[in-house]
């Protein structure tokens, strides 16, 4: 499981936990997140290579970026052929229900499970509903 900016993979110790009686767990930090140091050299450095491969192995290809990437997030994951299931917290003011709209138009394939009452951190909030939609998946 990857956590979100600026937090941490503590954010889903309550979920991990609840997988764990029936899943290999996995929870990573980002670099310079959690109990993890800052690298002095970084991806976005174009002058210095990429340490990323190093931490740790993604399922798909890193690649280094120079400029902004020419295309929004939603087109990327519009373009994803692997499965893909968004757990949402539809009381969210930020981003909650409206954008959640918005995000199955982009993505009318992505399996959804919206959950009622929980806001911007849904592993946190609903640790068990998260857990609970992972094992669906």
């Amino acid at each position: 499981m990857l956590h979100g900016f600026p937090t941490w993979s503590y954010d889903y110790a309550e979920v991990a936990a609840d997988l764990a009686a029936d899943h290999d767990v996995i929870t990573l930090d980002f670099l310079g997140y959690g109990a993890l140091d800052k690298p002095r050299q970084t991806p976005t450095n174009p002058d210095k290579p990429n340490p990323w491969p190093q931490y740790c192995a993604p399922a798909y290809p890193v690649q280094r970026r120079t400029r902004r990437p020419s295309r929004p997030v939603g087109k990327a994951l519009a373009d994803w052929e692997g499965p893909l299931h968004l757990v949402w917290g539809l009381d969210d003011p930020v981003s909650g229900r409206h954008v959640l709209e918005k995000a199955t138009a982009v993505l009318p394939n992505a399996e959804l499970t919206e959950l009622l009452g929980v806001g911007h951190f849904p592993p946190s909030e609903a640790p068990h509903a998260v857990a609970a939609a992972v094992r669906k998946h």
